[in-house]
């Protein structure tokens, strides 16, 4: 079992995951640690309290970091489009080392702040570079919704998590932020050769956005799923321009569904 997986299995022990939990809680909020284990092994992590510890341990979605590993290459381009923290852009960043390019879109300050901050100290600003803006399906400005302030998930405000209209909750935390196309983003660097993207409903809006990259550059792509209309816009999208569709770990997608995280890549 690698350190990753081990780390992993820890953490679900009755008794010693909770003893792991206490033991990260001891960290300073903003301290710096090397990262545990995983693809991202030995790099450095500025620490957040509002962020799991799986990235600082490296075990988080160990199966997606082997999807990265596997599909980019020395010099190659990734989009991670809802970037979070940066944990999946600074594997990214590894992989593809200087002089490939890594673009990360998150437009929650907190997250966006957090992603410059792995950026800096893992001296990495040479290859990666961060987009203060989320991802829609025409470039302007929306409004942005978090549950709750401080908290390192939220999505723009009229969907939910599946990509519905949603109304205002009590304690919600809403805040207007740009948007960008992954269309208009193809004249500001190259083309990617690897997207992946966890947008918390609004990938039913990004795919509008992004027609130009399908029919031109025809990127793979690592998707997130959230709910039945983010997997039939999604799906007609890249079924319309040529992709397959596979299990994060590589294997054809039998069947009409597709499973809530999924590959795509195109036919040609």
């Amino acid at each position: 079992m690698n350190k990753a997986k081990l780390i992993r299995a820890a953490g679900s022990m009755p008794m010693l995951g909770p003893w792991l939990r206490r033991r990260a809680s001891q960290y300073e909020e903003g301290s710096v640690v090397e990262i545990k284990s995983g693809l991202a092994e030995g790099l450095k992590w500025k620490r957040h309290h509002r962020y799991v510890n799986g990235y600082w341990t490296g075990q988080y979605e160990y199966e997606m970091q082997l999807a990265l590993k596997r599909e980019l290459s020395e010099s190659g381009v990734f989009w991670d489009v809802g970037a979070n923290a940066g944990f999946f852009s600074l594997i990214a960043r590894r992989l593809v080392g200087e002089r490939g390019e890594v673009v990360s879109f998150d437009p929650d300050p907190d997250n966006g702040d957090s992603v410059q901050a792995q950026i800096d100290i893992n001296g990495f600003g040479d290859a990666w570079r961060l987009e203060r803006a989320a991802v829609g399906g025409e470039p302007g400005v929306l409004p942005f919704r978090r549950s709750a302030p401080g908290s390192p998930k939220g999505h723009l405000a009229g969907l939910d998590s599946r990509g519905f209209d949603a109304g205002e909750t009590g304690g919600d935390e809403v805040f207007e932020v740009p948007v960008v196309t992954m269309d208009a983003m193809l004249d500001r660097g190259r083309a990617p050769d690897l997207i992946k993207m966890d947008i918390e409903g609004a990938e039913v809006m990004a795919m509008g956005g992004a027609a130009r990259l399908l029919r031109e550059h025809k990127p793979t792509w690592l998707v997130e799923l959230h709910g039945p209309e983010s997997e039939r816009v999604v799906r007609e999208a890249l079924t319309s321009h040529g992709y397959s569709f596979f299990t994060i770990e590589g294997e054809p997608v039998s069947g009409d569904g597709l499973p809530r995280h999924f590959m795509a890549r195109h036919a040609g």
